[in-house]
């Protein structure tokens, strides 16, 4: 069985958001998250608390939302759950309409699973944890 101990998780995201002050951001993203033998899909909320009010600041993240899986020998949906990412990064301007982003943090994944017990089957419910590095650019 895919399990995440030992393994890394790559992960391709979008976002899109609201400047609700110089500090406060928010916005809905989904992504794709690619493990060895299985796939998410998550849906989640992008909270960012900018630490100073210029374009060139670290900020606090925090990403809570559910995941769509599946693994990759099974057919169906259903192997997803809760997700979570929580962090903190730097925004650095790069050119004169775009900002890089940089970000070191925590990603949660809970993982539903089929296991035979007792000769019957049921879903075991386990937990992913991860240490996580972003990279991304923001126009």
């Amino acid at each position: 069985k895919d399990t995440a101990q030992g393994q890394y998780s790559v992960m391709l995201s979008v976002f899109d958001g609201f400047t609700l002050s110089p500090i406060v951001q928010i916005g809905l993203g989904t992504a794709l998250d690619v493990w060895t033998h299985r796939v998410f899909l998550p849906f989640y909320l992008d909270l960012r608390i900018n630490l100073m009010k210029h374009t060139n600041t670290p900020f606090l993240y925090f990403s809570p939302g559910y995941s769509l899986g599946w693994m990759l020998n099974e057919s169906g949906l259903g192997f997803g759950g809760a997700f979570a990412g929580l962090g903190a990064g730097a925004k650095i301007r790069v050119s004169e309409k775009q900002v890089m982003v940089f970000a070191l943090g925590y990603h949660y994944q809970q993982i539903r699973e089929p296991q035979v017990n007792h000769n019957a089957e049921v879903i075991a419910i386990r937990d992913a944890h991860f240490i996580s590095f972003k990279v991304g650019l923001i126009y």
